[in-house]
């Protein structure tokens, strides 16, 4: 799973830092030395939904709830959970399946 997280990351990235997206928390521009926030968590048993457990998608690889940040904003995220909520950085784990 390692292998195939570094290779989804990677892929996730590269196409951020190729549309030229910046972390929403700091501004600085990502590419692939940037940090990847799990939106929903890091899970290697939960789905997001059913389409990803049809497809064995956990959350760990699961790019839909990427959010490429900065080290900085990622420490940002998960120093202020309430407003990493409000601004829909951090999603809420409850709904996922298993």
């Amino acid at each position: 799973m390692d292998e195939l997280y570094k290779e989804a990351r990677l892929m996730f990235l590269k196409m951020c830092d190729r549309v030229n997206l910046t972390c929403p928390i700091t501004g600085v521009p990502i590419d692939t030395r940037s940090d990847v926030h799990h939106k929903k968590g890091r899970s290697i048993n939960s789905y997001a939904d059913q389409w990803a457990k049809d497809n064995d998608i956990p959350l760990f690889i699961d790019p839909r709830f990427f959010l490429g940040v900065s080290r900085k904003g990622h420490q940002h995220i998960e120093t202020h959970p309430d407003e990493a909520r409000q601004n829909n950085w951090t999603l809420s784990r409850l709904d996922t399946i298993r």
